[in-house]
């Protein structure tokens, strides 16, 4: 089918004798229009928002923390509330992937660093 996204998850986990594979299969998601924005997101401990303007209504969200090793940075992340805040927020730990979809076009991600630095976050947006 045109006009979709098509996404595909396999989580593996392993652990001595304890193993588990979790395979739903593939999803296809409607897209209405055609558009996709990928940025690089250089956060620090200033919480800032996430910019697609490119796009008219933003969809699906894949966020990937581009930290090298397990040690690295977290990036903590959230809807923006109406004072600029993040009221709740998740955390992106280092080389771990997040995906989101946005409920409204008026929703704003604000995220931003868990510790002093900069931690480099990749955000892959899709148009609804």
């Amino acid at each position: 089918m045109a006009n979709e996204i098509k996404i595909t998850k396999t989580i593996t986990y392993e652990n001595g004798q304890l193993k588990y594979t979790y395979q739903p299969g593939t999803m296809q998601l409607p897209q209405a229009t055609r558009g996709i924005h990928l940025q690089s997101i250089a956060a620090t401990s200033v919480a800032a928002d996430v910019a697609v303007a490119t796009l008219g209504t933003p969809g699906l969200c894949v966020l990937q923390n581009l930290e090298p090793t397990t040690t690295g940075k977290t990036w903590n992340w959230g809807l923006k509330s109406s004072t600029g805040g993040i009221p709740q927020y998740f955390a992106l730990k280092p080389k771990q992937i997040a995906m989101v979809n946005y409920g409204t076009s008026a929703m704003v991600i604000r995220g931003q660093g868990a510790a002093a630095g900069t931690v480099i976050v990749q955000v892959l947006t899709f148009e609804a």
